[in-house]
C-alpha cells in the first residue's frame, strides 16, 4: 500500500489516494490516520461519492492490518474528525 497526495500523480489537485503495491510492508499510522479524517470529512460533504467511499475502506483496512500485525497506532490529537465536524 503506497499513500501519496495528488502532486505526485501529476494531477496538482493536492487529494490523497491509496494504490497499492505488494511489496510495501510499512504503514505511517499518523499519515494514514490524517488522509482517514480528511477523507471522511469529504464523505460527509458528499455521500454518495464512490471513490471516497472506497478511499475510506481502503484506508480503514491499511490501519487496521498494520495493527494487527503489532504496528503501533496513530497519534489522536483533539483536532480529528470531530472537531473538524464541530466547525460546520
Amino acid at each position: 500500500m503506497v499513500l501519496h497526495n495528488g502532486s505526485d500523480c501529476g494531477c496538482n489537485q493536492g487529494h490523497f489516494f491509496v494504490t497499492t503495491q505488494t511489496k510495501r510492508s510499512t504503514v505511517d499510522p499518523n499519515a494514514t490516520w490524517q488522509m482517514l479524517c480528511e477523507y471522511l470529512q469529504a464523505l460527509h460533504q458528499d455521500p454518495d461519492d464512490s471513490e471516497i467511499r472506497a478511499n475510506v475502506l481502503e484506508l480503514l483496512g491499511a490501519l487496521s492490518r498494520w495493527l494487527r500485525s503489532g504496528g503501533f497506532p496513530p497519534t489522536i490529537s483533539s483536532g480529528g474528525f470531530d472537531s473538524a465536524r464541530e466547525e460546520e
